[in-house]
């Protein structure tokens, strides 16, 4: 298998990095996730002879994540060795180390090229070369081999087993000079080569965010990571950018006196990059503001993104003046059987199709397979997973994968570029505080999602102590607002049964309130939006039993509260509709 370039994305201007279409192999065809251009296998083509049309072919340049030739390698072994950079300070022993190769112009003797290996991490953890990056004197770049999304930080696949600190650099030779002062140190103080800092360097210039967000277990394995960018304007802003990509609680931030790292060891001011390096300060949110932050902030927040509701939701996004803000957590509340995981499948179906967010799910209910073929029968308007398990088995298994079926798959999850865009954290260790908080960070800094659907939000609540899950709710507060993020916590209510007919039971719609909401009441206290549900689900009329009435009993920023939207479902196209809209469409048909 490898990944070449999608002649059908690259028409429409987009598949930059040239690797959005997946290849099987010879004659197994291909298939890009980011427009749905097919390459038949040769099997398929053979079967269905003479009822295909043109006939698909890839673009000739092919991308492939497979280690690089020894061809390559012998060929750069020959023209380019290991060096000294001597107006660089940086030894023939550092360039060794990160085995980066220098070539030279007959001419002069002067340093022409730089090579630089390139990795992929594999699924089983291991580093693959798989090409390297050339760095031309003065300052121009190409490639041999593969560098697209998969690539690893430059000097990764040396640290794979260190834990304590790591560096991260904006270039190569600041990666080279960094490691060679930081591990003198280390070498003076006889520390173990397990205990030195690793260190290295963002692939593709000082802004590469998705670097970090593709790497970010890596990162996350490390107790403490520095930042250390140009002390330059460029360099600044990219240091405000990228730290937030950093994981929670362990980003650090080191201000050099000079330029950069290399700078260091060209004047042999070696000791100074080290103490700078041990006075990096560790990252966190300013707590206080003045008055012009706060106008800066007042109008971001005025000019903001908010997550609007689907349109079947109409009282609601009335109420909401347009939906949820990202910053803020909803939580959605029913008794057991009512059909909070429908509505919130609404909500995720809807997200999925007409907004630009990535999504996580923490799904405690319904592992991946199920999960995905819930959201994929709305797309579909098929509820197949009704159908009879055994002897409708082809009819379902040729409808997700007929053409239909593989669309809907690729509309919901992945983007325009052929990247994911739909996350799920099955059932994990939920009594663990720390886990499940790093989980959320991973989804929001490693998958850039801005939304987290957390279903139920009791199952990790009970999972914890009391301590623990008033904890869970307090740091969802400060972590939707640090990371501009929403969180979605669906809630159960308490049970009701009761047998004295003074008061119905939540089966045969009680009309519940937040003081109902399951657990601790930091849960509905801490949302910026809480969404009441209930039905008759024992009512002998289909339309009563079918239909779930909704009220907003909290609304922070708008304070419009109230009774919102009846939602009917409608079972034979497996759809959920404004109830309004229900009796419309039955009018117009009896008429």
């Amino acid at each position: 298998m490898y990944y070449t370039a999608c002649p059908k994305c690259q028409e429409n201007g987009r598949d930059g990095s040239g690797d959005n279409l997946k290849m099987y192999g010879d004659g197994l065809g291909g298939y890009c996730h980011a427009c749905g251009f097919t390459i038949p296998s040769d099997s398929f083509k053979s079967e269905n002879k003479g009822k295909l049309g043109e006939e698909m072919t890839a673009s000739r340049k092919t991308v492939s994540i497979e280690k690089v030739s020894k061809e390559v390698v012998e060929r750069i072994k020959n023209e380019a060795r290991f060096a000294a950079v001597p107006d660089r300070g940086i030894k023939e022993e550092t360039s060794r180390y990160y085995k980066i190769r220098y070539s030279f112009c007959p001419e002069t003797g002067q340093i022409d090229k730089q090579y630089t290996p390139l990795f992929v991490t594999l699924s089983n953890g291991e580093s693959l070369h798989c090409g390297y990056k050339i760095r031309k004197n003065p300052k121009s770049f190409y490639l041999e081999g593969y560098n697209g999304k998969e690539v690893e930080l430059l000097g990764q696949y040396l640290f794979r087993t260190f834990k304590r600190q790591l560096l991260i650099v904006g270039g190569e030779y600041k990666m080279l000079a960094a490691y060679q002062m930081l591990s003198d140190y280390s070498n003076s103080k006889g520390y173990k080569d397990s205990e030195k800092v690793a260190v290295v360097s963002l692939p593709n210039g000082e802004a590469d965010k998705y670097a970090l967000q593709k790497n970010y277990k890596f990162i996350d394995q490390f107790d403490k990571v520095i930042l250390c960018l140009d002390n330059d304007e460029a360099g600044n802003e990219a240091t405000k950018e990228l730290v937030n990509a950093l994981p929670y609680g362990k980003a650090y931030v080191m201000k050099m006196r000079y330029k950069d790292a290399d700078e260091y060891t060209k004047n042999k001011k070696e000791h100074e990059f080290v103490t700078d390096f041990y006075n990096a300060k560790k990252h966190v949110s300013t707590a206080i503001v003045s008055g012009d932050q706060m106008w800066e902030s007042m109008l971001e927040f005025l000019g903001g993104e908010k997550i609007p509701f689907p349109p079947i939701f109409k009282m609601l996004s009335k109420k909401a003046c347009g939906g949820l803000f990202l910053g803020d957590i909803m939580t959605i509340g029913a008794a057991s059987g009512i059909g909070k995981t429908t509505f919130v499948e609404e909500f995720i179906h809807f997200w999925l199709k007409n907004l630009k967010f990535n999504i996580g799910v923490l799904s405690l209910e319904c592992s991946d397979g199920p999960y995905l073929a819930k959201i994929l029968q709305k797309e579909l308007k098929v509820k197949f997973l009704d159908w009879d398990w055994n002897d409708n088995y082809e009819e379902r298994m040729a409808l997700v994968n007929s053409p239909e079926g593989v669309k809907a798959y690729r509309d919901l999850c992945f983007d325009s570029e052929g990247e994911p865009k739909l996350f799920l954290l099955e059932r994990t260790e939920t009594s663990n505080l720390e886990s499940i908080k790093k989980y959320c960070e991973e989804l929001v800094r490693s998958c850039n999602c801005k939304i987290i659907v957390i279903d139920p939000i009791q199952d990790l609540i009970d999972a914890m102590s009391d301590q623990d899950g008033m904890k869970l709710i307090a740091w969802q507060k400060d972590f939707t607002q640090q990371n501009k993020c929403a969180i979605i916590n669906i809630s159960h209510i308490r049970k009701n049964a009761t047998t004295s007919g003074k008061e119905k039971a939540n089966s045969e719609g009680r009309e519940p309130t937040e003081e109902d909401f399951s657990g601790s009441s930091t849960i509905f206290k801490s949302s910026s939006l809480n969404l009441l549900l209930w039905r008759n689900k024992n009512a002998i009329s289909e339309t009563e039993r079918n239909t779930t009435k909704s009220k907003l009993t909290k609304n922070r920023h708008h304070s419009d509260t109230g009774y919102t939207d009846d939602i009917f479902y409608d079972k034979v196209r497996h759809q959920l509709v404004n109830f309004e809209d229900y009796l419309q469409g039955e009018n117009n048909e009896s008429a």
